[in-house]
């Protein structure tokens, strides 16, 4: 066994992930946000209009990316992904979730390779309705968790940030276009 391992109370958990690698792993959707902008503004660079670019990449990177990773994660890995996000094993709606995350991921892949503006208000709509629906619904489970004294998953005390920034990001780069 690796030394790294092995705490100093000779516990044989897993090792110490990097702060750094945990921030951006606890907020990947908001990682892919950064990622979608910085990227669109690399494009702008090289002669893009900026709003239709940047709403392009934010779309294929954060939103469309990003919804068939967390597919992968409700379908693949449904029991992990429930664990860690403190829901029930075994539940037939995560599958239910896993498959619309598939599907906003497929849409907005398609956005982000369109130039029609139509398509693109199709997918910002789509994500901002479960987005924010999603963050609503993180909302009242805090607000149900702490009223029993309890504590929120780490994981989806992040996604409350995720499941606003991204619908935003998207509404505010349409609006600019």
């Amino acid at each position: 066994m690796a030394a790294s391992s092995i705490s100093s109370s000779g516990d044989h958990s897993k090792p110490k992930v990097p702060p750094a690698v945990q921030l951006v792993t606890n907020n990947f959707a908001v990682t892919l946000v950064v990622v979608g902008l910085a990227a669109g503004a690399a494009a702008v660079g090289f002669g893009g209009d900026p709003a239709p670019t940047l709403l392009r990449f934010v779309l294929g990177i954060a939103a469309g990316a990003g919804g068939l990773f967390a597919a992968a994660g409700h379908l693949l890995r449904s029991k992990d992904t429930a664990r860690d996000l403190g829901w029930p094993v075994g539940t037939p709606w995560q599958r239910e979730v896993g498959f619309a995350d598939l599907s906003f991921g497929v849409i907005s892949l398609i956005a982000a390779f369109s130039r029609v503006r139509a398509v693109w208000l199709v997918a910002v709509v789509a994500m901002a309705v479960f987005m924010l629906g999603a963050a609503a619904g993180h909302l009242m489970d805090h607000r149900k968790l702490r009223a029993r004294g309890e504590d929120a998953s780490p994981l989806t005390t992040a996604s409350i940030l995720g499941d606003l920034a991204l619908p935003l990001t998207l509404i505010v780069l349409f609006a600019l276009t």
